[in-house]
């Protein structure tokens, strides 16, 4: 006779695993869910092991998370949506940050491997090919966050980045800007991709769904098209994610006398360095030049004009991955997550002759 998991308990009592542990862990449960999970328990003669042995997959409840920075603000409402959604469930999470350096990224994934997870929300920011190499992480749930057809048998859970450079070129565009400066947001791989000509060769490949740059771009052309605009490469380039990279970037862009009338930043951040360079050369915002953000972070709400951006729920982007996860662990399904996106219009951008 196969031995039975908690997973079996919770069938029985129709609870979820979750529910099971905080009933063996002595935490608050509703009655009615506390005694069918004790009838289920002694129905199927499951043996409740001691706490201390704390390294039976089938009695530990825990997530492992691995985000490439934890300290930038995104991926820190991403892990308040973890943390909430996991707590619900009654998961704990261990959380790793791979610092944006492939190395580290996969010595994360080996100090993981140690625990007994039973699932794993992992950010990349270069490849997944270390999961292949690690046994451990073929037996427990996984998703992909923010990353689209990685070319796996994972789930993913990720934001409408086509739909984005798409609503920001035709908002823009419909505001009368023929001459819109798009930047795409550099990759950390382990050679750094430092030119979008560079990107533009990866546009075919399996994986081209991993580079959110690509993704954005296509949007970004289907609108020029629609708009009848012409596609100027001298109006696309990378870019990183801080507010210098922003301020750099518009430097740039003035430097070499480029006829613009709107730039596509990488995030709000980046976009609030382009406002202060242009306005440091008398440059308006947006009589001149309109400028749009991306993120919707609390930046763009108090900088100088008001932000126009694209909405992206980070911290909703961490429950999804979470709730997807369960569903994993409950359900045995794997299914991969859209998550939308919405042009927020505020002060930073504006018809043309206005």
């Amino acid at each position: 006779m196969s031995k039975v998991t908690i997973h079996d308990v919770a069938t029985l009592a129709e609870v979820s695993p979750a529910t099971v542990s905080r009933v063996l862990n002595g935490a608050s449960v509703k009655e009615d869910l506390a005694k069918r999970t004790y009838d289920a328990i002694e129905t199927l003669g499951y043996q409740v092991k001691s706490r201390k042995k704390h390294n039976a997959k089938e009695n530990v409840f825990l997530i492992g998370v691995i985000v490439p920075d934890i300290s930038s603000p995104f991926y820190s409402e991403i892990i308040s949506g973890i943390l909430k959604e996991s707590f619900i469930y009654g998961y704990e999470v261990v959380i790793k940050s791979s610092e944006s350096l492939q190395q580290r990224e996969k010595e994360c994934l080996e100090q993981l491997a140690k625990l007994p997870l039973n699932a794993l929300i992992y950010y990349p920011i270069a490849t997944i090919d270390p999961l292949y190499t690690m046994p451990f992480y073929e037996d427990i749930a996984i998703v992909i966050g923010g990353r689209e057809n990685m070319n796996t048998p994972y789930a993913h859970v990720y934001f409408d980045n086509e739909k984005a450079g798409y609503l920001a070129t035709k908002y823009l565009a419909k505001l009368g800007k023929k001459r819109i400066y798009y930047l795409g947001p550099i990759h950390q791989l382990e050679k750094p991709i430092t030119s979008f000509e560079e990107l533009l060769t990866l546009q075919d490949g399996p994986n081209k769904g991993f580079y959110v740059s690509l993704k954005r771009f296509e949007g970004y052309k289907k609108a020029l098209e629609e708009e009848n605009l012409p596609l100027d490469f001298n109006l696309v380039s990378l870019c990183g994610y801080t507010w210098q990279d922003g301020y750099d970037a518009a430097r740039d862009i003035v430097t070499k006398m480029l006829d613009v009338d709107a730039i596509i930043a990488v995030n709000d951040v980046v976009a609030t360095g382009i406002l202060k360079f242009l306005k440091e050369q008398g440059i308006r915002v947006p009589e001149d030049i309109s400028v749009i953000g991306y993120d919707n972070r609390s930046v763009a709400q108090i900088s100088v004009p008001l932000l126009t951006t694209i909405d992206q729920n980070a911290y909703e982007l961490g429950r999804e991955c979470v709730i997807n996860v369960m569903k994993q662990v409950t359900e045995k399904q794997i299914e991969n997550k859209l998550l939308d996106v919405e042009l927020i219009i505020r002060h930073s951008t504006a018809a043309t002759n206005i």
